[in-house]
């Protein structure tokens, strides 16, 4: 079996870490609308009395889904990877010989993922997130397939063993 060897870069865990967090599920958006209608509501009222820190107030709420990952999130991602040395390391993954699973290593250490181990996955066009537990999981790049060698066949095993990708 073909192995993929890749590097994990600050650029690429920041982006995994922003398709992790568009996973949202059925409740998450639900308190993201009612934080942007409240933030609305209360621009909306400050304008219409003449508040206008409550208006201000009330836009900084609805546009918070949008500038507290930018401002907050993704500045903490950045300062954990630098504090995270086993990540800057080369690492590898491919399909156990038996379809088992997929084994995976770095300067970390050595994983045997069977397909009960991995509860969910996700992708877009630059990565594919396996899931271990709810906000553990491992990154791989779709540039470290170049010849799409490891990853198809990766995502219909997936599919079979796993289930469809979480959105």
């Amino acid at each position: 079996m073909p192995v993929l060897h890749y590097t994990i870069s600050e650029t690429d865990y920041v982006a995994a870490s922003r398709l992790y967090r568009q996973r949202v599920g059925t409740w998450g958006r639900v308190m993201r609308y009612a934080l942007v209608l409240a933030g609305l509501v209360f621009a909306v009222i400050g304008l219409l009395i003449h508040t206008w820190w409550l208006a201000i107030v009330g836009v900084v709420y609805a546009l918070a889904p949008w500038w507290v990952p930018r401002a907050l999130h993704e500045p903490l991602l950045r300062r954990s990877y630098r504090k995270y040395p086993a990540m800057h390391g080369e690492q590898t993954m491919q399909i156990a010989e038996d379809g088992s699973g997929v084994i995976a290593s770095s300067v970390a250490g050595h994983s045997n993922l069977t397909w009960s181990l991995i509860t969910q996955w996700a992708q877009n066009e630059q990565y594919l997130l396996l899931f271990l537990q709810p906000r553990m999981y491992f990154i791989v790049p779709t540039r470290a397939d170049p010849r799409n060698e490891v990853l198809p066949p990766l995502r219909q095993m997936l599919l079979d063993h796993v289930g469809p990708a979480k959105k």
